[in-house]
């Protein structure tokens, strides 16, 4: 079982930029839990969510079980629709009172990345609190080695993000690893060598924590096969 997985918290919070493997991570760490004796409530908060294509089952805004993984259900959340309602509670009580100036400045704030995934949390759940509160919730940023800095920055922003809404992530998942594939292709075996920096600048800049996770052959479809990348620590 991963690691991470490692006396849990109540909620497990997957973020990264699109194409990463958020969803199979999130959905290997549920089989596992799950596997492990516990309920879980997996929930997607991606406009394009594949949830129901991994385990084969139609869910959409709505709690569903997973009748291949006992004590699993699955929720899709659409965050468009989160995030305009979290930013009217907040902005909407303080419009007509305080300057325009300084409700556009809290508009602009409440604009990025990071408050459409808080606001598609707080549909589920109670206040942003449980995402502050490392006993309650370990927010993992999930990356990709890519051999150049675009990669990085973009999660490095995505932290500096949370860190201004007071969350401190618990670790980074890096995903798609060629090091860890132990490929045996002199092509590969070159973009591994060229992964590396990537992964060091997680480990020296960035994370305070972090794991590697390799490139599978084929993306893990099925409760088999997630179990199958639960393996790789």
């Amino acid at each position: 079982m991963f690691q991470f997985l490692n006396d849990p918290p109540p909620f497990l919070f997957f973020t990264g930029k699109g194409g990463v493997g958020k969803t199979s991570l999130a959905c290997a760490s549920a089989v596992a839990l799950c596997d492990a004796g516990k309920r879980v409530l997996l929930v997607s908060t991606d406009p394009a969510s594949n949830v129901g294509q991994v385990f084969a089952t139609t869910i959409g805004n709505r709690v569903t079980a997973i009748a291949a993984v006992p004590g699993l259900s699955a929720l899709e959340i659409d965050p468009p629709a989160a995030a305009k309602a979290y930013r009217e509670r907040i902005v909407g009580p303080v419009r007509g009172k305080l300057p325009e100036s300084v409700v556009r400045s809290i508009e602009e704030q409440l604009s990025g990345a990071c408050t459409t995934e808080i606001a598609a949390f707080d549909e589920f759940t109670a206040p942003m609190m449980q995402l502050q509160d490392p006993k309650q919730t370990k927010v993992l940023i999930v990356t990709l080695p890519e051999p150049t800095p675009v990669q990085v920055q973009e999660e490095a922003n995505l932290q500096a993000d949370l860190h201004r809404a007071g969350i401190e992530p618990w670790a980074w998942l890096i995903n798609h690893s060629l090091q860890q594939a132990a490929v045996s292709s002199p092509l590969l075996q070159q973009r591994a060598e060229r992964q590396l920096p990537h992964i060091e600048a997680v480990e020296q800049l960035h994370a305070s924590r972090y794991a590697v996770m390799p490139l599978l052959a084929e993306e893990p479809v099925g409760s088999d096969a997630l179990r199958r990348l639960c393996q790789h620590h």
